[in-house]
């Protein structure tokens, strides 16, 4: 028979529907829910096992009776009375709560408060805690520490208040009865006879603090599935409703796809690559990373070698070495840009399973969610059905609608699956102030990161990827950093970075500056460089050839299509590009030219990629690269698999051009372009670089007066102007042998006296402007000694607007275009036509649209309701057809002046100056 507690606690619900008051899930069941599904995490040995027993440095046993006493108490502050007025109907029912009393505090502060006023306390005086620091009032303990984590469970830490203004007005004793009541019963239902916080150290408690809320905020959100975990208003005892959650709770954690995945014994160079494996032939690089001995972890690895020369897979194959040897359950890529994420998806999507068992199945996501989704990992990782999304509660947003809302971002749910490919901002949001960034170290946790191009971050970003390296390292995570073109000082700060993550203090980490190609290996015994040899197929000399006019790089290109090869001219602005297209498009057939740049709505950006890859890539035909021009940005820079025949680039710091080098003469081709094994016989390899002649007396405005769009892409022109120079003197390039000398005869601290007198002042901006950006980086970082805490010096972000790059701002446009009285998106795709119809561009250029006629008034209102988000993520830029029938639109710019743009799917967005001269081309009359 069911005895009701002497101090009835089943009076208090933790959600309730929306549609009917009458149908809620009581409190204590919610809260047993969470250690249920905490429990089967840790049983099942979530990574979160070994990393919170790693970072609190005690036992398993100690380590779960904290976390169940946590998880316990997460959500007390919902036994408020305040609270539970939220819904006067239940409160009138349940409490017999005639009049709510007033909601001015969120629950998750409320708890905070009745836990430091009086839980502890209490639960001291019943022998439930026990090492109690005597001297908490006068410096944070670790039980403080991470109660406050448990408690900031919605996405931010709390900022502590005044209890005598908090609790007096929302606590009534009969509520702080129930609460201490259950917990006690709870407790002991859990066999949890008491805790003892005093084996965990205070500066331990600070740093698993962030993954410690990490942890609660999932099984919290897993918890609040009402597909898995049904509202539940019948009274049963503890213990029957806690033997049915824990049922609840392993068949919701089995469909996340979150639980490891047996790991395959083996995988082989020819699984990665998909060919027979007597066809192929390991690089050096390949050979030495399979042959390596795991130790005790975590690891840091920087891979440096050639453009080609098998890093991504080499990387893989250590990978799936260190997920066997330390028991990871996955890895994650991070790449510079959403364009090399989706080829890089590709790949992976190739041989990802085969780093498991063969009857698991593992989860793979592309992080972006652009295109190339897992649907079976889509539709099952912490699904949630639409009735969680319609509970009530106060201004925290309700766990379910949280992970409804998280879950749509695709972005996200790279860093909870076993393999996982994105940008490199996702990671970087793990140690950024922004809304749940413990959920991505959680999700980083127990995996091999890995980042692509990484001489892509710039000073800002370097200096955030330090931090997450070291936080990574910190949580016994690996990471393998991968770069044809990395300066020594770059490394020696990453190397720097990873080893305060392991705990050795030296700064002097004592790397070479002149080897290359080279692995530097690192672990919590120090520093190790391999030098590498590299693939003769990735060795060669070139020649260079500087061309100082527009009309020079013109006649190269027809020359060149004339003789029946394919080129691309990199140039460094997306305007250059546009005004070279237009005028190549003016002498060859349209089919011949192609243009690419990011500012391409993200569909037509995505069918021009695949174009390129086609006629460009490894497997494109002699026949279809017969005379074909590409004109492209930066975008083409990293990571895409195309082959040019020739090449021509805007000057560039030589760390670039070497990059850029990697997409000329990628594969082995005949004379007529078809691909052949062995050598490449398509002639002299010569480098065309586009740029002004570096004269000894050069001045200040030496690369403005020739690049004037282009001036402030690259701002160091004393950087240019030796970049040029030294292409110019040494005349002949052999690589990768020359290219060490190369990057640092152009980075190097004293490269002042190389220079022109009027080229030094860019080197000091340039200098200034690094330590700034370096300052900030370091110091948007968060505070991770500190533990989770609201430091009041410290800015939070929603994570879309947290500042992964230091750049310009810029401005999120959904582009769509007027049709009779209705708005379309611009590219028509289904359910996810609004995220295609997306670009960025610079806020200086569009701030928001100029305000709208009656007619687009009501257009934009009738379509807002069926955008993502309603628009919430960016701004809706109407088209409209233009008199002489091209697209355009009224904006107001950063300046608050009202401009015209247009767009084109030929050219891309058009600014307001280009297209006054681009408008004769476009066919537009006067």
């Amino acid at each position: 028979m069911f005895l009701e507690p002497a101090v009835d606690y089943y009076n208090y619900w933790a959600k309730a529907s929306r549609n009917d008051a009458f149908r809620h899930h009581l409190l204590p069941y919610h809260l047993l829910d969470v250690v249920a599904v905490g429990d089967c995490l840790l049983d099942r040995r979530h990574p979160a096992s070994d990393v919170l027993t790693r970072l609190l440095r005690t036992s398993e046993e100690d380590v779960r009776g904290i976390i169940r006493l946590l998880m316990l108490v997460h959500d007390i502050g919902k036994f408020c009375v305040s609270f539970q007025g939220l819904v006067p109907e239940l409160a009138k029912r349940l409490l017999k709560q005639s009049q709510p009393l007033p909601y001015t505090a969120r629950h998750d502060l409320l708890g905070l408060e009745i836990w430091n006023q009086h839980l502890v306390d209490q639960l001291s005086e019943a022998g439930r805690l026990t090492g109690r620091d005597t001297r908490r009032f006068h410096r944070r303990s670790s039980l403080d520490i991470l109660a406050a984590s448990a408690f900031g469970h919605h996405g931010l830490p709390l900022q502590s208040r005044s209890v005598s203004l908090v609790l007096r007005d929302h606590l009534e004793e009969s509520n702080l009865k129930a609460a201490v009541t259950f917990l006690s019963e709870a407790l002991s239902l859990l066999s949890v006879q008491e805790v003892n916080p005093s084996v965990i150290t205070v500066e331990a408690a600070a740093t698993a603090s962030w993954w410690v809320n990490g942890f609660i905020t999932l099984c919290d959100w897993i918890a609040s599935s009402e597909s898995h975990f049904p509202m539940e208003s019948l009274r049963y005892p503890l213990q029957e409703y806690l033997e049915k959650s824990r049922e609840r709770a392993s068949l919701a954690v089995d469909r996340t796809g979150i639980l490891p995945a047996r790991l395959g014994a083996e995988i082989s160079l020819s699984d990665i690559l998909g060919t027979n494996s007597g066809s192929i032939n390991q690089t050096n690089l390949q050979q030495t990373v399979a042959n390596f001995q795991v130790e005790s972890g975590p690891y840091l690895f920087i891979i440096e070698e050639s453009t080609g020369s098998g890093k991504t897979e080499a990387a893989a194959l250590l990978a799936h070495r260190l997920m066997t040897a330390l028991n990871y359950i996955g890895l994650y890529v991070a790449l510079p840009t959403t364009a090399t994420s989706d080829s890089m998806y590709r790949r992976l999507r190739r041989y990802y399973r085969l780093l498991y068992n063969a009857d698991e199945h593992p989860t793979l996501v592309l992080s972006h969610g652009m295109r190339d989704h897992n649907p079976e990992f889509s539709a099952s990782i912490l699904a949630e059905d639409s009735q969680s999304s319609r509970t009530v509660g106060d201004s925290a947003l309700p766990a379910g609608a949280a992970c409804s809302h998280w879950l749509a971002d695709h972005r996200k749910k790279a860093l909870l699956a076993h393999v996982g490919v994105g940008t490199v901002d996702q990671a970087l949001l793990a140690v950024l102030p922004s809304k749940h960034l413990t959920l991505r170290l959680l999700g980083l946790a127990g995996k091999v990161l890995i980042v692509d191009e990484v001489h892509a971050c710039d000073v800002y970003m370097s200096a955030i990827l330090e931090k997450l390296i070291q936080a990574h390292a910190v949580a016994g995570g690996s990471t393998i950093l991968l770069s044809a073109t990395l300066p020594s000082k770059q490394r020696e700060r990453l190397v720097t970075a990873f080893n305060q993550g392991v705990g050795i203090s030296s700064q002097d980490v004592g790397l070479s500056k002149s080897e290359y190609p080279l692995i530097t290996t690192c672990n919590c015994k120090g520093s190790v460089e391999t030098r590498l040899v590299t693939p003769s197929r990735c060795e060669r000399t070139l020649s260079t050839h500087l061309l100082t006019s527009h009309a020079a790089c013109i006649d190269l290109i027809l020359e060149t299509v004339k003789s029946g090869r394919c080129m691309v001219w990199i140039r460094n602005t997306v305007s250059d590009a546009q005004m070279a297209f237009v005028e190549l498009r003016r002498r060859l057939p349209a089919e011949s030219v192609f243009l690419l740049h990011a500012r391409f709505t993200n569909g037509e950006r995505l069918a021009a990629e695949n174009s390129l890859i086609e006629t460009f890539g490894p497997n494109s035909t002699a026949e279809q690269r017969n005379g074909r021009v590409v004109i492209a940005t930066q975008v083409v820079e990293q990571s895409l698999d195309l082959d040019f025949d020739e090449m021509i680039s805007d000057l560039a710091p030589i760390d670039l051009l070497i990059q850029r080098l990697g997409r000329m003469r990628r594969h082995c081709r005949d004379q007529f372009g078809k691909r052949v094994v062995g050598q490449d016989l398509r002639g002299p390899l010569v480098l065309h670089v586009h740029g002004p002649s570096p004269a000894a007396d050069s001045g200040s405005d030496w690369y403005k007066a020739h690049f004037h769009k282009a001036s402030s892409v690259y701002p160091n022109h004393a950087q240019l102007w030796l970049t040029a120079k030294l292409l110019q003197e040494k005349g002949t390039l052999t690589l990768p042998n020359d290219t060490r000398w190369l990057i640092e005869s152009v980075y190097a601290d004293d490269i002042r006296q190389e220079v022109p007198p009027g080229l030094r002042q860019s080197i000091t901006r340039d200098e200034s402007d690094q330590v700034v950006s370096r300052s900030i980086g370091l110091r948007n970082t968060i505070p991770l000694a500190q533990g989770y805490t609201r430091d009041v010096n410290t800015v939070w972000w929603d994570d879309r607007s947290t500042p992964t790059r230091l750049m310009e701002e810029s401005t999120t446009i959904l582009l769509c275009r007027l049709v009779g009285e209705r708005l379309e998106p611009w590219t028509r795709g289904g359910p996810q036509a609004w995220l295609l119809s997306m670009l960025n561009v610079r806020a200086a250029i569009v701030k928001e649209p100029a305000p709208p006629d009656q007619l687009l008034r009501g257009a934009i209102e009738q379509v807002k309701s069926l955008i993502p988000g309603q628009c919430r993520w960016g701004v809706l830029l109407p088209m409209t057809k233009g008199s002489g029938g091209n697209w355009e639109c009224k904006v107001i710019d950063a300046y608050g002046e009202e401009k015209t743009v247009h767009y084109s799917s030929e050219l891309g967005f058009i600014t307001s100056n280009d297209y006054a001269i681009l408008r004769e081309d476009l066919h537009e009359p006067d």
